[in-house]
């Protein structure tokens, strides 16, 4: 009879720790991201693991919570993420390569969302960038400042002081975010990129990447995972 019952017992504990662990996992889902070149093993063993840290300051400071892990061996890194809805936001925070540039344009504008030429050099890169955060104008709209390091604020106050009524592009990966036109010295190290699109989740994800740096390979995701 003891054993019986020891035995349901031992049936319904271990009934009740798979219904607990089903609980717990509701609701999580996971990705899968992989290099869209092979840069070599010995690149590929020194890149995952900086790319991974990228991915998980983003996926914190975008809000989101999740654990990123390098898996295989070593060529693939995994996000798993708490709530399956915000499976979107971390593919795009794991997959975009977010190197922010500031390209001197000439005295032509050129239409946000165009791809700045490859033989344009930038003066400031991520790098130059402290902090990027969500704020918003004076019409309640969100938008993304960036403030720059000590070096890069001098970088951008000498190079709009010398060329003033220029263009002066902010882009990432190339892509313009914004080209105004430089009125007067910009002293205070900040900028502001706007956009009539954005919403406030699209402002953080920005934020996220501009703030956490740029991913050192391009990633993409797994067909496989």
């Amino acid at each position: 009879m003891n054993r019986r019952h020891n035995a349901t017992l031992a049936l319904l504990t271990l009934a009740i720790f798979s219904l607990a662990c089903s609980l717990l996992s509701f609701g999580g889902a996971r990705l899968v991201v992989v290099p869209i070149t092979d840069p070599g093993p010995d690149l590929l063993r020194e890149l995952m693991p900086q790319a991974r840290d990228v991915i998980a300051r983003r996926l914190d400071k975008a809000g989101l919570k999740a654990d990123v892990s390098v898996v295989g061996d070593g060529e693939k890194i995994q996000i798993e993420v708490d709530d399956e809805k915000d499976i979107p936001a971390a593919t795009t925070l794991a997959t975009q390569r977010g190197l922010l540039e500031l390209f001197p344009l000439g005295a032509d504008p050129r239409p946000v969302g165009s791809r700045v030429p490859d033989d344009f050099t930038p003066v400031l890169g991520s790098e130059d960038v402290a902090e990027a955060v969500v704020t918003l104008d004076q019409f309640g709209h969100s938008q993304v400042a960036v403030t720059f390091s000590p070096h890069g604020a001098e970088v951008l106050a000498r190079f709009t002081e010398t060329y003033p009524d220029s263009y002066l592009g902010i882009a990432v990966d190339r892509v313009l975010l914004i080209a105004p036109k430089v009125m007067e010295p910009i002293t205070g190290g900040k900028a502001v990129i706007t956009d009539p699109n954005f919403t406030p989740e699209s402002a953080l994800l920005l934020a996220a990447q501009i703030s956490s740096g740029p991913l050192p390979l391009p990633l993409m995701l797994a067909p496989n995972p």
